[in-house]
């Protein structure tokens, strides 16, 4: 994806080095039980585009 970017060779670099100190990347099912724990239902991943994730949930009303 970078490789074919307005990136320079120099700032793709930079993003290698840096993308496993600076971004925290949980798989799916850690998102879920985050969520879960927050007190929503079961959530649904309804779209995902490279490494953005959408996810729906409800609240339980009370």
């Amino acid at each position: 994806m970078l490789k074919y970017s307005d990136l320079s060779s120099d700032e793709v670099e930079k993003f290698r080095r840096t993308f496993g100190k600076e971004i925290a990347v949980l798989n799916p099912q850690e998102v879920e039980s985050l969520i879960v724990t927050g007190g929503f239902e079961r959530p649904v991943l309804f779209c995902q585009t490279l490494f953005i994730h959408a996810w729906y949930a409800r609240k339980p009303t009370e």
